[in-house]
């Protein structure tokens, strides 16, 4: 039976085991541009304008960024480091 493109795909239900052993990985698309004095780290997101920035007017008026940047505290560098697709979440807790 096929299904529409409207449906859900059914899920199971989230379990702690089951999100302890999720491998957390990067956005491929997100860079880092620079690591801070502190300990911290800057890092790029691009952003995809939406559909009515693309309108002339609009456009000439607003300027989108490129990209968005993210700035981590020391923690959160720690956090991006170990998010490489090679450990799980329990690892990365442990």
């Amino acid at each position: 039976m096929a299904r529409s493109p409207q449906q859900p795909i059914p899920q199971p239900p989230a379990t702690w085991s089951r999100m302890l052993k999720g491998i957390p990985v990067r956005n491929r698309a997100a860079r880092e541009l620079r690591r801070e004095p502190g300990g911290g780290a800057v890092i790029a997101i691009p952003t995809q304008p939406k559909s009515w920035y693309k309108i002339p007017p609009v456009r000439w008026l607003v300027r989108v960024p490129e990209h968005r940047e993210l700035h981590l505290d020391p923690m959160g560098t720690q956090l991006w480091d170990v998010c490489d697709g090679s450990r799980t979440v329990e690892q990365i807790i442990d």
